[in-house]
C-alpha cells in the first residue's frame, strides 16, 4: 500500500515537473519581443518660454523706433522657437535612422514618435509612416516671414487680440473660453482668438500651425523644395504658401512680401529666381496668380483707396500693399477691435489689413483646421518637389 502511494506521487511530482518544465517556455516564445536601444534623450515637445511681456508699442510714436522695438523684440523669441523645431526635426532624423538600422524603436522612442505625431496631426499609427511623414512637417519657418505676419495681423504689437491674449498671429481656437471672443462675429460662430499666456507660447503654435495645418502644405512644399536645392529658406519665396491664411488669398501673399522688402527683413534682390529663372524646380512653386481685385480693396470707398494708393505708392515705410476694410468685415475679424482706413493706420496703430482666418488652438489641444469659410484663390504650384508632394 505505502509502494503504490509512493509512486502515485512520484508519478504526480514528474507531471509537475514536466508542466514547470513546459509551460514558461511556452509562454516566453508567445510574448517576447524584440529590444531596441533607446536613441539618444528626446527633446521635450513643449520648450521653455520666456515670460516677456508685450512691450506697449502703442506708446511709441516715431514710426521708425516702433518698427525698430517691435522686431527687436520679437527676434530672440522667434529664433529660441526656430530652433526648437529644428531640435525636434534632428532628433527625428536621428529615430528614422535607428529604425531603419534597428528595424524598430525602444518603447520610450516608440512613445515619444507617438506624442509627435499626434501634435503635427501625423493620423498613421505605423512607425515608419509617422516618421516619413514627421520630417516632411517639421521645420523651421524663415524669421522674416514670421515678423511681417506679426506686424501685419497684430497692427505691430497694438491690437487687442495681441495686447490682451499675447496673440500676435489671428489664430482662432474653437473650445469655449479658450480665447477672446471677437467684437464683431457672424451670427451663430462660436470661435474664439486664441489668448496665450506669454508671447513666445502665441510663437510656438504658430510655428506649430504652419507646420501641421495641411491648409499650409503648400508652404511646406516650398521649404521641401529650398532644402533640396541647398537655398536658404527665404521668407519671400515661402510666403506664396499662405493664400489659405487670409481671406485675401494673393494680395495677402503680396502684402507680405512687400512688408519683407519695405522693412528689410532680408536680402532683397529685385530680379529673383522666382520672377526670372523657371527651370529651377522651386519656380512654380512660388508663382502666385493676381488676377482679381482685392476682396477687401474692391469693398473700400474710392476716396480711401485712393489715399491708400497714394500712402503705398510714396514708399512711405508705413504703408502696406493694400488697403485694409474701411467697415466690418462679413466674416470674423481676428485682430483688432473694429474697421480702419488708411493703410498706414491699419499698419501702425488699428486693425490689421487682412481679415484673417488662420487655424489654432489651446496649448492643451491639437491644432484645428484652418480657414472657415475662406476665399480660395488659384495658385500657380505646377512644379512638385523631387521627392513629392510635401505633407
Amino acid at each position: 500500500m505505502r509502494a503504490e502511494v509512493s509512486r502515485q506521487l512520484l508519478r504526480c511530482t514528474l507531471v509537475a515537473v514536466l508542466l514547470a518544465g513546459c509551460q514558461p517556455s511556452e509562454q516566453l516564445r508567445e510574448t517576447s519581443t524584440p529590444s531596441y536601444p533607446r536613441i539618444g534623450n528626446a527633446p521635450a515637445l513643449v520648450p521653455s518660454m520666456s515670460d516677456a511681456a508685450l512691450p506697449d508699442f502703442g506708446q511709441i510714436n516715431d514710426v521708425a523706433s516702433k518698427k525698430s522695438a517691435f522686431f527687436g523684440f520679437l527676434r530672440p523669441l522667434v529664433a529660441h522657437q526656430n530652433q526648437h523645431m529644428q531640435t525636434l526635426r534632428e532628433h527625428l532624423l536621428r529615430l528614422n535612422q535607428g529604425f531603419k538600422a534597428q528595424g524598430g524603436l525602444h518603447p520610450d522612442d516608440r512613445a515619444w514618435l507617438v506624442e509627435t505625431a499626434e501634435l503635427f496631426r501625423v493620423d498613421s499609427e505605423e512607425p515608419a509612416e509617422q516618421l516619413a511623414r514627421l520630417q516632411r512637417k517639421i521645420g523651421q519657418i524663415p524669421v522674416a516671414m514670421v515678423l511681417a505676419q506679426a506686424a501685419n495681423e497684430s497692427a505691430w504689437g497694438t491690437s487687442r487680440f495681441a495686447r490682451q491674449g499675447n496673440n500676435l498671429f489671428g489664430m482662432w481656437c474653437f473650445r469655449p473660453g479658450c480665447g477672446l471672443a471677437p467684437l464683431q462675429r457672424d451670427e451663430g460662430a462660436t470661435h474664439e482668438v486664441a489668448a496665450y499666456a506669454s508671447v513666445e507660447e502665441g510663437i510656438y503654435r504658430y510655428l506649430i500651425n504652419l507646420n501641421a495645418n495641411s491648409s499650409y502644405r503648400d508652404l511646406r512644399g516650398i521649404r521641401q523644395c529650398l532644402r533640396q536645392q541647398q537655398r536658404p529658406l527665404s521668407g519671400r519665396a515661402m510666403a506664396a504658401g499662405l493664400t489659405g491664411y487670409s481671406e485675401r488669398g494673393s494680395h495677402y501673399v503680396e502684402e507680405l512680401r512687400s512688408m519683407i522688402r519695405i522693412n528689410r527683413l532680408e536680402p532683397w534682390k529685385r530680379d529673383w529666381w522666382g520672377d526670372q529663372a523657371p527651370d529651377n524646380p522651386c519656380y512654380g512653386l512660388v508663382q502666385v496668380s493676381v488676377e482679381h481685385p482685392d476682396p477687401i480693396l474692391a469693398e473700400a470707398p474710392a476716396s480711401d483707396a485712393a489715399a491708400s494708393g497714394d500712402l503705398a505708392a510714396s514708399g512711405d515705410p508705413a504703408a502696406s500693399a493694400a488697403t485694409p476694410s474701411t467697415r466690418p468685415s462679413a466674416s470674423p475679424p481676428v485682430a483688432g477691435s473694429g474697421p480702419t482706413s488708411g493703410a498706414s493706420l491699419a499698419l501702425l496703430s488699428g486693425t490689421p489689413a487682412s481679415r484673417s482666418t488662420p487655424a489654432a488652438a489651446p496649448v492643451s489641444t491639437a491644432v484645428h483646421s484652418a480657414t472657415p469659410g475662406a476665399l480660395k484663390i488659384a495658385t500657380a504650384l505646377s512644379a512638385a518637389p523631387a521627392s513629392g508632394v510635401a505633407e
